[in-house]
């Protein structure tokens, strides 16, 4: 059973979604997004407990338009309205979690290593990043590497990437829209 409704959707556990329009009064217009889709529409939830940019992301298909709980017999702003989604169907390749073995290199010091998921991939880089910026030791570099390449499980791999903190200016740079680019160019890799 997943801790969160976040891990819940990407093992598949969960398939759909509460929102509340009341919950979305403070983002203008973004409640009247959620109506306008439709079956078939792919969006990206991020993992709300954090709000950095490289916080867990998903790709999902809408497999129900947003509709109101069938127990809710009338309807206000704080009814409670229900979004269908599947991360685990045909288009579960989409997600960075997706288990499917690649060739990336993730340091310009080591040649090309096979991983087993993009979320690997990516957290690879990420503490090479940290290895090459001085952040962490060669040693501490080399026991995480071995650690992020032993599991597929995308919690875990999180918490590893987490293992060593940045140092603000390491930090910045990565936050800068590095990790973004990382995670695009690991997908692409991914299917070449």
């Amino acid at each position: 059973m997943s801790d969160t409704t976040f891990d819940a959707i990407l093992s598949g556990e969960r398939t759909a979604t509460t929102r509340y329009e009341s919950d979305y009064a403070k983002y203008p217009g973004s409640f009247d997004k959620l109506k306008a889709l439709k079956e078939g529409d792919i969006i990206t939830f991020r993992d709300t407990k954090e709000s950095k940019p490289d916080s867990r992301r998903v790709q999902v298909r809408i497999t129900k338009a947003l509709h109101k709980l069938s127990d809710s017999t009338t309807e206000t702003k704080d009814t409670p309205k229900v979004i269908n989604v599947s991360s685990y169907s045909e288009y579960k390749y989409l997600s960075n979690f997706a288990i499917r073995s690649f060739n990336t290199k993730f340091s310009n010091k080591y040649g090309e290593i096979t991983v087993q998921s993009v979320e690997q991939a990516f957290h690879l880089c990420k503490v090479a990043f940290m290895y090459d910026r001085g952040d962490i030791t060669e040693s501490q570099f080399f026991e995480i590497s071995r650690k992020i390449l032993s599991t597929t499980n995308g919690k875990d791999l999180r918490n590893l990437g987490k293992a060593y903190t940045m140092s603000q200016k390491v930090k910045t740079e990565w936050d800068s829209g590095l990790s973004d680019k990382v995670l695009y160019m690991q997908m692409r890799k991914s299917f070449e």
